[in-house]
Order: C-alpha cells, then sequence, then structure tokens
C-alpha cells in the first residue's frame, strides 16, 4: 500500500544549519587599514631643556657654571658680568657680551666671539674665531692661529689659569698645555697699515673687583698656581740664540704620566733665574718623517722648550732635576727646523 504523502528524506545535520547563500547578510564593506607610519629616532626625543646649555642676561653680578658632560654651549646678552664657565665644552659661542670677564674652561672645538665690546676673554680651545668684536682682551692658548674679522683694538695674550679641574679638563678636550700657536693672528678684514689686533708677551691685566669674585671661587691667574709654561716676551729674548731642551714620551707612558712629569719640570723653571721659555711644542710623532725627529728611538711624543739662557746653567737643572729634560745637540738643529715647519703646517 502506498503512502498519499511523499516520502520525506532525512537530511544531514550539517546542511540543516547551512545558511543557503541567496538567504545571508550582505558582507560587509573592506576597511582599508593604513600601516602605521615609521617612527626616526628624532621625533622620540624628549624635550630639551635649553637653560642648561645656555647662559643669558646676567647683568651686574656674577655667575659660576659647572658640569661633567662636554656640550655645545653658548653666552649671550651679559653685561658687566663676571662669567666663569668651569667645564669642557665641544664648541662655545658668545654673542652681545659688554664690559665683562669671562672665564671658560676647555673646548674641545671652535669658541666663535660676536659683537662683544669691552670684554676680557680667557679661554684654552682648539680654535678661536672673533667677528664684529670691539676692545676685547683675550688670554688664550691654542694649538691654531686665531681668526677675527671686522673687528678692531683686539689684544692676545698668554694664558695663565687655575681652579681644580683644569687640567683633567684639558685632557679630557684633547687639548695640550704645552703648544700654543697664538704668535700672530688672521685678520680677513685688515685696513690699509692699521693693525686691528696687538700680541702681547705679559699677562692680561684683570680689575681687582673681578680678582675678588675669582679668590671667592678659587679661581686664580697667578703664574705660581697655573699648571701652564710661563714664556718670556719675544721683543726682551730676540737677541738670544735659541737652545732646544725635549722630553719623550715612551711607548709604555700614558698621557697623564707623561704631562704631569712636563708640568714638574715647568714648575721648576718659573723658579730658576736667568733662564727663560720663550716656546713649547708638544708633538705626536705618529705620522711625523722620521728622518726629520731630532732623538732616535721609539717614541709616541715629543715635546721641545725652546730657551734662551746660560748654556751650562741649563744642562745643570736638567741633571739635578732627572733629566726629565735633555738638551739637544747643536747638530739637530736642521732636524728640529723641519719638525717644527711640518707641525705648524699640520696645526694651520
Amino acid at each position: 500500500m502506498s503512502c498519499c504523502f511523499p516520502k520525506c528524506r532525512k537530511s544531514k545535520r550539517e546542511d540543516r544549519y547551512k545558511v543557503k547563500e541567496e538567504d545571508s547578510a550582505p558582507a560587509p564593506p573592506e576597511v582599508r587599514v593604513d600601516p602605521p607610519e615609521p617612527v626616526f629616532s628624532w621625533d622620540k626625543r624628549e624635550n630639551v631643556d635649553l637653560s642648561h646649555y645656555t647662559v643669558a642676561n646676567i647683568h651686574g653680578e656674577s655667575h659660576k657654571r659647572e658640569g661633567n658632560t662636554k656640550d655645545a654651549m653658548q653666552i649671550e646678552n651679559c653685561s658687566e658680568a663676571s662669567v666663569f664657565l668651569l667645564k669642557t665644552t665641544a664648541s662655545l659661542t658668545i654673542d652681545d657680551c659688554r664690559d665683562c670677564l669671562l672665564i671658560l674652561g676647555p673646548c674641545s672645538g671652535s669658541v666663535f666671539i660676536r659683537d662683544c665690546t669691552n670684554c676680557i676673554i680667557l679661554t684654552a680651545c682648539q680654535q678661536l674665531r672673533l667677528r664684529d668684536c670691539h676692545n676685547v682682551k683675550i688670554a688664550i692658548l691654542c694649538p691654531t692661529q686665531p681668526i677675527i674679522e671686522n673687528s678692531d683694538d683686539i689684544h692676545f695674550h698668554p694664558l695663565a689659569l687655575f681652579y681644580e679641574d683644569f687640567k683633567n679638563q684639558m685632557c679630557e678636550s684633547g687639548l695640550s698645555l704645552f703648544t700654543n700657536r697664538v704668535k700672530t693672528a688672521h685678520d680677513f678684514t685688515p685696513e690699509g697699515n692699521r693693525k686691528n689686533f696687538l700680541m702681547h708677551g705679559g699677562f692680561v691685566s684683570i680689575d681687582e673687583k673681578y680678582l675678588e669674585v675669582m679668590t671667592k671661587e678659587n679661581i686664580s691667574v697667578e703664574t705660581a698656581k697655573s699648571s701652564l709654561p710661563v714664556f718670556k716676551p719675544p721683543s726682551v729674548t730676540k737677541k738670544e740664540l735659541p737652545i732646544f731642551i725635549y722630553s719623550i714620551r715612551e711607548t709604555d707612558e700614558s698621557r697623564d704620566d707623561f704631562s704631569e712629569r712636563i708640568c714638574t719640570f715647568t714648575e721648576i723653571l718659573k723658579d730658576v733665574q736667568d733662564l727663560n721659555l720663550l716656546d713649547s711644542y708638544d708633538i705626536e710623532t705618529k705620522n711625523i718623517d722620521k728622518s726629520i725627529l731630532p732623538v732616535d728611538g721609539s717614541y709616541d711624543n715629543i715635546i721641545l722648550f725652546e730657551m734662551v739662557g746660560e748654556l751650562s746653567k741649563l744642562q745643570e737643572v736638567c741633571k739635578e732635576n732627572f733629566d726629565i729634560f735633555k738638551v739637544l745637540d747643536e747638530s739637530k738643529m736642521e732636524q728640529v727646523t723641519k719638525l717644527l715647519k711640518a707641525h705648524r703646517a699640520k696645526n694651520d
């Protein structure tokens, strides 16, 4: 007997729960997601407090800045002030200062002085430039020749300076206590026969009001306290024939130890009468033609002192002080001349 209803088929379970394509909801529109923008290191830099790198608007008072970092610094818009920047710098710019005393720690790069008038500046640096300056006295130690532009009444003096960390800071800055090329300056804007700068053999004179403040800060410009050599003014000694003495740094001797030995001898020379130091040269021998070295052997540095005085007395002083320095034989003078010429050319 046949059934009057059509036979129902059993469907598979998965088919019973399957949604037909025509009945399904429309797919949502595709959302485009842009890739994240690249982030560079300079975009993540934190806000910088520029006051750490600037000394500004000091008027009629004293300001001291110290620190252990070697930064690019700026001194600007100061008047009738004494500013003591007793730290190393990578570079230093001085703008718009009037009637100021500026004592600056060693700079491993350039010191650039602009638009300054009636200032006294003490500095040891790799390079010095002045522009638009008037009546500025500079006590300086620098291995390169200073440059001036649109400036007049500029006076250069040898540097004598002491404060507690000065000698260590000189080493940190890569500056030698015994090389000073400030014998003349290069003037980009000379005016006929008029000379816009003068070189002085004597030390710069500092007003008593500044000296009192310096004493309170344990800063001195007395030659007896300074680690720097004391030179005899050339005008006094120009007729005397120079004698060269030398000291070499052995390959196993540190730069600091070598410097200490030389400082010991310079202190002794300050107290010796009738022996005068004309000049000093700290020369690295690594890239020097060995044929022009006046002393045989293997060494990293040679320091030459150009002296005037009685030869026998100089020999005696050297011998009494453990031969830290030795007198160079006259037969080596041709090599010395070539060596100093190469040394000056390297630093100019």
